[in-house]
């Protein structure tokens, strides 16, 4: 009997075991009820974050870029350093202490003041007769020009863009700088991203691939003015726009905290 009982368990564990080996079978293998570690879903979200990621190190890393040929993009402003040449810089406001060589977001339809400044003249007289320089955005944006606000007595025979400006009563300086220009904007539409502003030798220079201003007294007194760039250089902007990484709603003034 107890023979007869073991050989009839055989029997029927090896029919058991058949029976999982057949397709269809109630009984399912450890790997057949698995859950899955992540659902298509989750998958998906996955992804959109790997790209949102890539997105905002790309916009981090060209915010770099800006922030190291900006200088002091977005920080508290400081006059130029003297180094025996004028300097013509564009800030928000004339006062230092309230100015910014920056503007982080630029909203359609709202009004924008751009002071264009000129520290450190080198002329004897302390009394400036005219100045010439170009300055452009990039990318190019074409923003209304609600407002020239020209020194006294000042008449540019360029354009807006291209300024070739003389003072028919001089222009004197008060703590080595005066504004000899001051232009207040508007733009129709948003900005596509961040923007540049950089200042140029206008056409035609009088001095040749050069900014220039002179000496009221002395008209023939040409002097080299540079912008108020990383080295000087007109290849490095003097000012930032719309300085945002919108998908984060991280404003610049956010993002270059992670450079000083």
């Amino acid at each position: 009997m107890a023979a007869c009982t073991m050989e009839q368990e055989a029997v029927a564990s090896k029919q058991q075991r058949k029976a999982a080996a057949v397709p269809g079978s109630r009984q399912k293998s450890y790997f057949s009820s698995r859950r899955l570690l992540m659902t298509p879903g989750q998958v998906m979200q996955a992804f959109r974050k790997g790209n949102e990621m890539r997105r905002l190190v790309t916009a981090l890393a060209s915010l770099a870029v800006v922030s190291m040929l900006v200088p002091s993009i977005g920080l508290a402003i400081e006059a130029p350093v003297e180094n025996g040449v004028g300097v013509l810089c564009i800030f928000t406001g004339e006062d230092l202490a309230s100015a910014d060589n920056v503007i982080p977001v630029v909203t359609a339809f709202v009004p924008y003041d751009l002071y264009f400044v000129l520290y450190n003249e080198q002329i004897t007289s302390n009394n400036l007769g005219g100045v010439e320089f170009a300055w452009r955005f990039d990318p190019v944006v074409s923003p209304a020009i609600l407002a020239r606000d020209l020194p006294a007595n000042a008449l540019n025979i360029g354009t807006d863009y291209n300024v070739i400006m003389g003072f028919g009563s001089g222009l004197v300086t008060t703590d080595n700088h005066v504004r000899v220009l001051h232009y207040q904007l508007m733009f129709l539409a948003p900005l596509a991203g961040p923007t540049s502003v950089y200042l140029e030798p206008t056409v035609p220079a009088s001095i040749a691939g050069e900014m220039a201003y002179n000496d009221f007294n002395n008209p023939a007194d040409l002097r080299v003015l540079k912008p108020n760039s990383v080295d000087g250089l007109y290849t490095n902007p003097v000012f930032g726009l719309n300085m945002t990484i919108a998908t984060e709603s991280e404003t610049w003034g956010g993002v270059k905290a992670l450079f000083r």
